[in-house]
């Protein structure tokens, strides 16, 4: 099957300066040390002396010239070295490494076609973006903002991340400068506090704000109404719109427009404009580098670090490419989909979603601000860093993956066996690793991917014959489009034209009910807002520290989330509509704001999540070979090199024995000359042969407390295709994207059906009307043994229990089920028949809990508060009929347990729970035809057949009504005295009939008899869907029996 399909365009990375510069400073020539050092010191000299180098090294570093002038004969050896090495590593990187940083790197978009005529063109560098660095702005917009003669000329609003914590106003993330600020901040919530919250939900005139307070609260001195306010502004929950939409090209020419419009600050505006015409100058070489920062740093003396950023566009001729390489990609992006480890859920989000449904019940939904806080909710997930979480959650037992583990343990074994140093993997080698298939059983796939990846082909011509294989990189595989956005103003009207209709075909994959929203955040460190600056592609956004873009915007206060599944979806309130939060940069979600960081983890893991090809346990062996699939190399070898592993040789000095030693460990290993040093997507090129390069290795290995990764240059040196019209060769990488094929892959999933079948709740249910404390009107126990005991507690001492509080008038209504957290326990609750009476219930259950734990029955007992499933049980008009019909199953399903445990009831259990769930659904009103639909839109037609067989003809007996003593017991036990459970169906029916139900009645239904097969046989969900399954089949052939009657009649 075919999952996705190329997109006709794809991103050409590369470095500015040929391969061959690393060949001229490491020749392959093998010469004599103290040679080898001078002749690449002195290669290195004349390439720090070329305009552009010079240029990319100021753009690189502030201080880079110091060290160049350490680098001459006379400075002290130890910091010549240092200096020397440090040069090096930016000169390997300007010609080795394609990840575009300063003028090291740049970007360029190419086609696919019938032909390769992509060409690097002479010069390389087409153009440059220059702009004032986001840190500086954001140091810019702070230095406005503290300056108290300017606030009130500002605009302000209030911080989106405020919300109140019932007295308090609570704001998570005081960060509003970039400046690594992770307070976290509260406030009284007084009602004039609460109003210039609500005043400033939009952008208005500080003025104008300050006048809306007096005359809401004209008892107020205007004093007091400027200290309140200005303590708002100073604590960040008041903020201004200096802040750029990072969906602007030129944030810095937003800021100018916004000083222009104040009096006070025109000074300040003719300053920022002569910065922005020296930035455009630099781009046109009008205008030294020099000249444009000493001018940022007069108007910002004290701001430390890159005070400018600066991005380059690439030239290249005829920027086409055959097709084929988009084909093949699509096919390794599919396989590394199926093998990939990270299709399941996130451990930490799993967690979280299991603590979500154990404190708020399944058919919840609570808003994403009060989830996420600790005053509130359930505070952040496990392993959330701004802030970090205050205490942890329960433990969960881990998923693991010993077969696959063992499997590629052997293919390991074997490949070193037989002296390979590759593995291809076959179709049964695949199927054998597939972790996740598109096969509506597993998480549907992301609808729009990138890959990165780099061409070994001898040349253009090569590559059109075939004769080319692919080298998947290490940044491997992204979510599509991420790569491109935070170039979209140098690619050109071209290239953002191309990822606008990219980005509409991946929304249009999607039906209506859902709607795609940017996330617009200030990144932790204001350098960070530089790559997530991006074009305007969504036609939602949220925000939070920075000012939207003139696009919808949803706020957070709108954001309500719940489980679907084992999953958490989001939705938007006023729309009503599912939200797939998205960033369109590659910034690492694990340092975002936790809001942020929340909203996009739980949207792209609605779907199963893409990653390289991962070895496993077998990830640290000292050894892993090159991992092929068809044109596609996955995985190039590698070697994990320990300190321990490299044992000194010989005579000499140290570096001498180490050298030795190296070369040693490389006969051993098989390693090759040329090694990419590699941490993640930062690699630096080695040459094992040349001194230098083994020094830098010993220097690392020094530093490296888990050893080095070492890879296999891919492509080598005589395999570098992408070459300009002198023939020189460069170290070409792509992205390339791709989009599903068929929108139906997306609905199939089993996630996707339960979201579609998912009825949201009109409205969150506060945490007043769902939380009953202990004391009050319930009392909630758990009772904590081991299962084997559960029916011993439930069929004597809760049983008399009850009989004694029911018989005292103290409770009118009870229940109890089976549960795990995760040690297995029974959850009892009982509710006091008055106020009056609530003191008693709770020193009584607890007296007789106590007195269980003394006796051995139980070993611990807890008691907590009761959280409603008000959502789940039809919203708070239903709740407490719904509860009668709790209780009522816990009389009667404590009975059968009590009949099956002192061996009045002989019958199979399976027996017990299909006659009496086909009582409860009789009760209810449904007849024989409903309840058979009913079951036959929940299974399968040959489901369990082997199950219920044997059991065939008692279960028919049972249903039909055939005199026996056993099914007499099971009818009284299973009796409705008193009508509650038809009396609440009727109850639904008119709750329905008015619109006041908040569930379908046959969701309703399914809860009932969820939770009364966990009352009597426990927690099992396969046991229950083999149950369904086994009652379906009964009412079928009671059906076939009947119409048998009938036409014999």
């Amino acid at each position: 099957m075919e999952i996705y399909q190329p997109a006709d365009f794809f991103l050409v990375r590369c470095p500015l300066l040929p391969a061959e510069t690393f060949l001229q400073l490491f020749p392959q020539e093998v010469r004599q040390p103290d040679e080898a050092y001078q002749h690449t010191y002195g290669e290195a000299r004349r390439l720090v002396s070329l305009p552009l180098v010079e240029r990319a090294l100021r753009v690189a570093s502030t201080d880079i010239f110091e060290g160049i002038a350490s680098m001459q004969e006379n400075a002290p050896t130890r910091r010549r070295e240092r200096a020397y090495s440090r040069v090096l590593r930016y000169l390997n990187r300007m010609c080795m490494r394609p990840t575009p940083f300063g003028l090291f790197a740049g970007v360029a978009v190419g086609t696919f076609s019938d032909e390769t005529t992509l060409q690097a063109g002479s010069p390389l560098l087409h153009h440059t973006r220059t702009r004032p660095d986001m840190s500086w702005l954001l140091a810019l917009i702070q230095q406005i903002e503290e300056d108290a003669e300017l606030v009130p000329c500002l605009r302000v609003q209030a911080n989106q991340a405020v919300f109140v914590a019932g007295h308090r106003a609570v704001l998570p993330h005081a960060d509003v400068y970039g400046i690594g600020d992770a307070r976290s901040i509260t406030l009284r919530a007084t009602p004039v506090v609460c109003f210039v919250l609500e005043a400033a939900r939009e952008p208005l005139p500080y003025v104008h704000l300050a006048r809306k307070v007096q005359e809401a609260f004209p008892t107020a001195s205007p004093q007091q109404v400027e200290q309140l306010l200005r303590q708002l502004w100073e604590n960040h929950f008041l903020i201004s719109d200096l802040r750029p939409p990072l969906t602007s090209a030129q944030p810095e020419r937003y800021v100018l427009d916004r000083l222009r419009q104040l009096e006070l600050t025109a000074p300040l505006a003719a300053q920022l404009e002569e910065v922005i015409e020296l930035a455009g100058a630099v781009d046109r070489a009008e205008q030294p580098l020099e000249r444009l920062v000493y001018k940022q740093q007069q108007l910002l003396p004290n701001q430390k670090g890159q005070a400018f950023q600066l991005d380059v566009a690439l030239h290249l001729e005829r920027p086409q490419l055959h097709r084929q390489i988009g084909e093949e990609v699509t096919e390794a992006v599919e396989v590394l989909m199926r093998l990939s480890t990270a299709s399941g859920y996130s451990a930490h989000l799993q967690q979280y979603a299991h603590a979500f449904v154990e404190r708020y019940g399944l058919d919840a939904e609570i808003p994403v601000l009060e989830l996420l806080s600790p005053e509130l909710g359930l505070d952040a997930p496990p392993g959330y860093l701004e802030p970090p979480r205050s205490y942890a959650l329960p433990p969960m037992e881990r998923a693991r993956s010993e077969k696959r583990d063992q499997l590629l343990c052997s293919l390991l074994a074997e490949t070193l066996q037989k002296g390979h140093d590759n593995l291809y993997l076959t179709d049964e080698l695949v199927q054998q690793l597939t972790l996740w298939e598109p096969d509506g059983q597993h998480l549907a796939p992301p609808p729009a991917l990138e890959l990165f990846l780099q061409v070994q082909a001898e040349s253009p011509e090569a590559i059109d014959r075939g004769e080319w294989v692919g080298v998947i990189a290490p940044s491997g595989l992204s979510y599509g489009g991420r790569t491109f956005c935070r170039f979209f103003d140098v690619l050109g009207e071209h290239g953002l034209n191309r990822l606008r209709a990219y980005t509409r075909q991946e929304e249009a994959l999607f039906s209506e009910d859902v709607i795609f929203a940017e996330m617009s955040y200030l990144p932790i460190f204001g350098r960070g807002a530089n790559v997530a600056i991006r074009p305007d592609l969504r036609d939602y956004e949220i925000v939070l520290n920075t000012t939207p873009s003139a696009r919808h915007v949803l706020s957070l206060q709108d954001l309500v989330v719940g489980v679907v599944g084992e999953r958490f979806s989001l939705r938007s309130r006023s729309l009503g509509k599912e939200v797939i939060v998205t960033q369109s940069h590659l910034l690492n979600l694990q340092r975002a704001p936790n809001v942020c960081r929340f909203l996009l983890e739980i949207s792209e893991q609605r779907m199963a999540g893409p990653a390289l090809f991962d070895w496993g346990m077998m990830a640290s062996a000292p050894f892993l070979p090159r991992v092929t699939r068809g044109k596609m190399i996955l995985s190039p070898a590698r070697w994990n090199l320990r300190p321990a592993m490299i044992e000194l040789d010989g005579d000499g000095s140290e570096q001498e024995r180490f050298f030795r030693g190296v070369r040693r460990w490389r006969e051993l290993w098989r390693v090759p000359r040329y090694v990419y040093l590699s941490h993640f997507d930062n690699r630096l090129l080695l040459d094992l042969e040349h001194p230098l390069c083994v020094a830098e290795l010993r220097e690392e290995l020094t530093k490296a407390k888990d050893g080095l990764r070492l890879e296999e240059m891919l492509p080598d040196f005589s395999h570098l295709w992408l070459r300009n019209a002198e023939g020189q060769p460069y170290v070409a990488e792509l992205v390339v994207p791709v989009l599903l094929r068929d929108r139906a892959l997306l609905q199939r999933s089993s996630e996707q059906a339960a979201i579609q079948q998912k009825v949201y709740p009109p409205r969150p249910v506060s945490q007043l009307e769902r939380r009953q404390l202990p004391g009050e009107a319930w009392t909630y126990l758990k009772l904590y043994t081991v299962p084997g005991r559960h029916d011993e507690v439930i069929a004597g001492p809760l049983r008399s229990l009850v009989a004694a509080l029911q018989e005292a008038r103290l409770i009118d209504r009870w229940f109890f089920l089976r549960y795990a957290d995760p040690a297995p326990h029974l959850r009892v609750r009982f509710h006091a028949s008055s106020e009056q009476h609530q003191e008693t219930v709770l020193l009584s259950v607890l007296d007789w809990a106590r007195e269980l734990v003394r006796r051995g029955i139980i070993s611990n007992i807890v008691m907590e508060s009761y959280d409603r499933e008000i959502e789940r049980y039809g919203g708070p008009e239903a709740i407490d009929a719904l509860e009668q019909v709790f209780t009522g199953d816990s009389e009667r399903t404590s009975a059968l347990v009590a009949a099956l445990y002192n061996g009045l009831l002989t019958l199979d259990t399976k027996l017990v729970a299909v006659f009496t769930l086909d009582c409860l659904f009789e009760q209810w009103g449904y007849d024989f035809a409903e309840r058979l639909a009913f079951l036959q839109k929940r299974t399968r037609k040959y489901e369990a057949s082997d199950v219920f067989r044997p059991l065939r003809k008692q279960c028919c007996a049972l249903l039909e009504g055939e005199p026996d003593a056993q099914r007499d017991l099971l009818c009284e036990l299973s009796l409705d005295r008193e009508g509650i459970v038809r009396q609440t169906a009727g109850h639904i029916r008119q709750l329905a009939q008015k619109g006041a139900l908040w569930m379908p009645e046959p969701f309703i239904l399914e809860s009932l008899a969820h939770m009364h097969i966990n009352r009597l046989l426990g927690m099992d969900l396969q046991q229950e869907r083999t149950l369904y399954a086994c009652w379906r089949h009964a009412l079928e052939s009671v059906q076939k029996r009947r119409i048998a009657k009938e036409g014999k009649s």
